[in-house]
């Protein structure tokens, strides 16, 4: 998917194209406020993983930083 051009929601102003990047030893999850996944869920299952590209080295996730409001903005497929 190509990033295209993209205005903050929050203020308007223009966002700049990036990426979130890390080391290939965790996974990238979202939890819901107030709900834990227990550590048998984090090794063992895919609950909440946001769908990354992984490369030889890191994990590659495209999105939008916006400089006035300190927000970033992914497409986030979960598992």
């Amino acid at each position: 998917m190509g990033l295209m051009r993209m205005n903050c929601p929050y203020c308007g102003i223009e966002m700049k194209k990036g990426m979130i990047t890390g080391d290939r030893r965790g996974k990238v999850r979202w939890e819901n406020d107030g709900e834990k996944l227990n550590p048998i869920e984090k090794i063992f299952t895919e609950k909440g993983c946001i769908e990354a590209y992984y490369g030889f080295d890191k994990f590659y996730i495209a999105g939008y930083y916006c400089d006035n409001c300190k927000k970033i903005i992914i497409d986030a497929k979960l598992k």
